[in-house]
Parts: structure tokens; C-alpha cells; sequence
């Protein structure tokens, strides 16, 4: 990546499929996903084992609030890395989360008449706090 021409530049604005052509999106809404961050579409980078620079500072003229972009070297096609960069984030927000996997379904409530009450919403009953009452003397 010696050279100005040997790299093109990746915002993340350019696959963000919530904002319009005119607020900075470069692609068709297809290719593109809703809210992409930098972080993700680093961890897909490294994913697809694409070789490119990361700045963090540097800020899309239309989108000024968001910061970071990527250099990525020409000789990896940009339809390609864009498909594959899509498709990494899609699966890694599939993904079920780790806090998913340890909950565990709450059993069923038992009535004081001995009915049986299912919990298909998997609700955990709140605690009452006790309150002190004023005593009148």
C-alpha cells in the first residue's frame, strides 16, 4: 500500500442501509446492512482475512459523528469484499448469545388450590419488598 492508487476506502456509512445515497451510502441496499459499526466490520475483515489499514480517527464528510474507515488494497475486488463483509456480520449477529444459552426455563407455579400455572413466557416473579408501617399509639 505504497502508492495513493493502490487502495480504495471503506466508511461504514457506505453499508449502512438505514441512510440514503444522498447521506452517504455508496452501494445498493442489498449489499448492505442496517447500522454496521467499525468494530464489526473490522471483526469481519479480519474474518475474511482481507489485508487493509484501519483508521480510527478519520470521519465520512456526511456522517461526522461516526469515526473510522479502512484501506483496503485494490487487488481484492470490492463487490466481493462487500458481499463477504455483509454476510460475516449477518452470521456473527445470528449468532445466538452466550447469555442465551445459560438461562434456563423457570419452573411451573403452584396455586395454593393446587392449579398449575404454565410459564410459556419464561417470567421470574418479582420479590415484594416489605415496607414498615406507621403505628399509631
Amino acid at each position: 500500500m505504497n502508492s495513493v492508487n493502490d487502495f480504495y476506502v471503506l466508511y461504514p456509512v457506505y453499508l449502512d442501509s438505514t441512510k440514503k445515497l444522498s447521506e452517504g451510502r455508496k452501494y445498493c441496499k442489498d449489499l448492505c446492512i442496517k447500522n454496521p459499526s467499525f468494530l464489526e466490520i473490522s471483526n469481519a475483515l479480519k474474518f475474511l482475512e482481507i489485508d487493509c489499514t484501519h483508521e480510527i480517527h478519520k470521519k465520512h464528510p456526511r456522517d461526522f459523528f461516526r469515526s473510522g474507515r479502512f484501506k483496503i488494497n485494490k487487488m481484492y475486488g470490492k463487490k466481493n469484499i462487500i458481499e463477504g463483509i455483509r454476510d460475516t456480520i449477518l452470521k456473527s449477529r445470528t449468532k445466538p448469545s452466550v447469555e442465551c444459552k445459560n438461562t434456563e426455563k423457570v419452573q411451573d407455579f403452584v396455586t395454593s388450590k393446587g392449579d398449575v400455572i404454565e410459564n410459556k413466557l419464561n417470567l421470574v416473579a418479582r420479590r415484594k419488598i416489605k415496607t414498615k408501617k406507621n403505628k399509631k399509639k
